[in-house]
């Protein structure tokens, strides 16, 4: 999901950093589009640095979202992010699980969290 800036906004990437199958099941989805959030296409988290270093570029001038079932493959994917040059980098406090807890089936997280 990559949303256009509006104004002084700048344009948003949102990542899902958990692995594929997670995703399949269960994503957030922009509720004006209907688009799911970005597939980084890992069958293991330690693959997010192949990502990392194939798409830093595009990211740089971006506002950058991503999250995670619990916050802590957010916390690990932000550094590896910053590392490659990606300064605008944002994780869902508490992941998946606080969200769903707070907004369940009414929010924008599609699916079940695995």
């Amino acid at each position: 999901l990559s949303l256009s800036g509006q104004g002084d906004h700048p344009e948003i990437a949102l990542i899902d950093v958990r692995n594929t199958f997670e995703h399949n099941i269960g994503h957030f989805v922009d509720p004006t589009t209907g688009e799911k959030a970005i597939d980084p296409e890992m069958t293991t988290f330690s693959s997010f640095d192949k990502f990392c270093q194939d798409h830093a570029e595009q990211l740089k001038d971006k506002k950058v979202l991503m999250y995670c079932t619990g916050g802590i493959r957010c916390e690990k994917a932000s550094v590896m992010l910053k590392r490659k040059g990606v300064q605008d980098v944002n994780q869902l406090s508490g992941g998946i699980q606080r969200y769903l807890e707070k907004y369940g089936k009414e929010g924008f997280f599609k699916g079940i969290n695995f």
